[in-house]
This record gives structure tokens, sequence and C-alpha cells, in this order.
């Protein structure tokens, strides 16, 4: 995790003592969303790597598009908040 989680907390209202008393619990919390988050993007990018269902090329072209930047978005969050 990194400090982007610590901000978080802190927006929502924990100051710097309660977040470090429940450092663990909000860490791991912010960490399920996150995963949740990028396994929406994976099952996105999943779902237009399938290229037996495409048509033309054109079509392929645009669907594997697709596939790269929801498989990009999954990387830039797991990125920007250190999870892995």
């Amino acid at each position: 995790m990194n400090e982007r989680i610590k901000e978080l907390a802190n927006e929502a209202g924990y100051n710097d003592q309660i977040y470090e008393i429940s450092k663990q619990g909000l860490e791991k919390f912010a960490e399920l969303i996150i995963k949740e988050c990028v396994g929406l993007m994976e099952s996105e990018q999943a779902m237009y790597a399938d290229t037996c269902s495409y048509e033309s090329r054109e079509y392929y072209e645009r669907m594997a598009a697709k596939e790269d930047a929801y498989g990009d978005a999954a990387s830039t969050i797991k990125y920007h908040f250190g999870v892995k």
C-alpha cells in the first residue's frame, strides 16, 4: 500500500491517531476494494480477448484495442495504489 490510502482514510474522517490504531483493517479494506476494481477490468479485458467471435479484421482491431485499454486500466489502478 502507499501513502494515498492514508490520505483517503484522512478524507473519510480518520485522523492520524485513529488511522494508526486501525491501519491494518483499513489497508485490507482498501486493498479488497482495489482488487475488486482490478478484477472488473480484468474480466472486461478477458471478454475482449476472445478472438473466436470476431467476424472481421476491423472488428478484431477494435476489440483488441478495448482489451488493451482494460488491461492498462487494471495495471494503472494497481500501480497507483501500490497493490500487487
